[in-house]
């Protein structure tokens, strides 16, 4: 069953990847413009350069902040687990008390209350 999500998958980003291909490609995609920022002005290019560059540099962003919170996590975790292992040594150590009933009601001990029994 996995194998066929990811057959699907697949298939379902080859074909949308073939419909942009195929939509860019078009007569006004191909149109040539400049883009103007601030002073600079770039030479003349497709439109389809921009749709494309604007589409990488989103995905580098991306990428660049995904790992960046991979490896920002995986350090919070290390150090979780670091503070778990020392925790458990300290409890291991440490010998157990039996807790101690309350001495007022002696049925405390067997409700799990400390209120007196109902009459």
């Amino acid at each position: 069953m996995r194998m066929i999500k990811w057959f699907l998958f697949f298939g379902i980003a080859f074909a949308f990847s073939w419909v942009l291909i195929f939509t860019f490609m078009q007569e006004p995609f191909r149109a040539m413009v400049t883009a103007k920022v601030l002073w600079y002005q770039s030479k003349p290019y497709p439109i389809y350069y921009f749709v494309l560059g604007s589409f990488t540099i989103g995905l580098l962003v991306g990428i660049v902040l995904l790992l960046y919170n991979f490896i920002f996590l995986n350090v919070q975790l290390h150090r979780a687990n670091k503070r778990i292992r020392e925790l458990e040594e300290q409890t291991s150590l440490t010998p157990s008390v039996a807790p101690i009933a309350s001495e007022s009601t002696p049925s405390a001990a067997i409700n799990g209350t400390d209120f007196p029994p109902a009459m």
